[in-house]
């Protein structure tokens, strides 16, 4: 160990995890039940190819907030499509409206559609829309639809784009509440459930955290710290409050973070609930359109995107910083 870097990381519990100092870390924190230190341990032993040991890390993780593990304990290399929904006591009431865009997702389709369909919250509303997809996705989720009719098919005639996909499928939603998921992303079964009931405790949104995974199975971040943090696409509202608040702007990308910025002036702040839990996993490849366009979330597309809409929101126009006359 660089005694440099000990220096550095001072009673950081996080920090001596990371450094994989997990005694020095317990003993900074009073104990180590905190979903970070399960990821922590999930990257360190994933990178060294200890498969069983990143698969119990993973699972430590999820416990922590009361979710079952969604990994089995095998020596297998891990990776998202390994993640599964474990069944569970089935919850029934109000209808949910899940939105699951999707083009040229044959890959990871099936996966997303079934983490929904295990959810332990049975009455659900699975608008699986198709974006242009020149794959074989849309049999995948006509297959989906023949096994669970609670799967509905979809086609984005209008603007293409995920939300563009989005406002489409609103527009055909039946179900009192309404959130979504991406064509390459895993929930796991307690989600749409905790979510309702935070709605039920009194807040107006609720929103979750999630973690990204790479190809090598490993919890990662555009930034590093934290692993797990909130994210607008797990954004559950009544549906009606959603038409009121207007479509998303149909934009490339950001237009989740520019809807949950409406909903925050309309209700405040203390009345989005955020559950620490991780309600979502979400695929991260090297090279993808998702790494090129946020470029770790400090893309300049997206950040361009959300400075016009902050001082939109305002009420003031964005500052030419243009060049010279």
């Amino acid at each position: 160990m660089h005694w440099a870097a000990l220096r550095a990381a001072g009673d950081d519990p996080l920090v001596l995890a990371a450094l994989g100092l997990y005694p020095l870390a317990r003993r900074a924190s009073g104990d180590d039940r905190h979903a970070a230190f399960g990821m922590i341990k999930a990257h360190i032993g994933l990178s060294r190819h200890a498969h069983r040991e990143g698969r119990a890390a993973w699972n430590a993780a999820f416990a922590v907030d009361g979710l079952a593990p969604p990994l089995d304990m095998s020596d297998d290399p891990v990776s998202a499509d390994g993640f599964s929904s474990a069944p569970t006591d089935p919850r029934t009431g109000p209808t949910v409206s899940v939105i699951v865009p999707y083009r040229d997702a044959a890959a990871t389709l099936g996966h997303a559609l079934e983490s929904l369909c295990a959810q332990s919250w049975r009455d659900l509303e699975i608008l699986a829309i198709d974006d242009g997809s020149t794959d074989a996705g849309p049999g995948i989720a006509a297959r989906a639809a023949q096994r669970d009719r609670r799967v509905i098919c979809l086609r984005n005639e209008g603007k293409q784009g995920v939300y563009g996909a989005r406002n489409r499928a609103l527009e055909q939603a039946r179900g009192e509440y309404v959130t979504f998921l991406d064509a390459d992303d895993w929930s796991p079964p307690e989600r749409i459930e905790r979510q309702l009931a935070a709605l039920a405790a009194g807040a107006a949104v609720s929103i979750a955290n999630h973690v990204r995974i790479d190809e090598r199975g490993r919890p990662v971040a555009p930034r590093v710290f934290p692993l797990a943090r909130p994210v607008p696409i797990t954004m559950m509202i009544r549906r009606e409050v959603l038409h009121a608040a207007g479509p998303f702007e149909e934009v490339v990308t950001g237009a989740d973070s520019e809807m949950l910025g409406r909903l925050r002036m309309r209700f405040g702040r203390k009345s989005i609930a955020r559950d620490p839990a991780i309600l979502l996993v979400a695929r991260w490849r090297a090279g993808s359109l998702s790494e090129a366009r946020e470029g770790g979330l400090f893309g300049e597309e997206r950040l361009a995107y959300r400075a016009d809409w902050m001082f939109r929101h305002a009420g003031r126009r964005l500052p030419d910083f243009g060049g010279a006359a």
